[in-house]
């Protein structure tokens, strides 16, 4: 499988691979950005059915390649490892109160290699606080 996507994405990459020719992948080659490397999915081709062009100037003219094969795409799951408490902070710290970054980063290191966090807001109406769920991957299905 050439492409990874997450759960949320699967249906419409497989409607712009049914009914836009294919998805464009485009990588960011900003040399100065924190998303250098990092990749950007779009419709192979626009509604009128012209090749698509670049979502952004710094994923450069042409993209990097074009899957139109639903056997080259597989959906990533994720496995809940643990759960931590945290306080909410600015944006500018990830959303995280600083004074709970390392208690976060260090569940994310007990848990692995390409262990990720997602809020769970839903216990924290009305609080400062909410639960960080620590996940890894755990296995990658076909889209078809």
């Amino acid at each position: 499988m050439t492409l990874i996507i997450e759960p949320e994405n699967a249906e419409k990459i497989k409607s712009w691979i049914e009914t836009r020719q294919g998805v464009a992948v485009w990588k960011c080659c900003d040399l100065s950005s924190s998303r250098i490397g990092q990749e950007t999915l779009t419709p192979a081709t626009h509604e009128n059915g012209e090749p698509a062009t670049s979502p952004h100037w710094s994923n450069g003219n042409a993209p990097d390649r074009i899957i139109t094969e639903l056997s080259d795409v597989g959906v990533r799951s994720w496995k809940e490892v643990s759960r931590v408490k945290i306080r909410r902070g600015p944006p500018c710290y990830g959303h995280v109160h600083r004074a709970d970054r390392d208690k976060l980063d260090t569940a994310i290191a007990k848990a692995g290699d390409g262990a990720s966090w997602k809020p769970d807001y839903e216990r924290a109406y009305g609080s400062p606080w909410f639960t960080a769920i620590i996940e890894i991957p755990s296995d990658v299905t076909p889209l078809v």
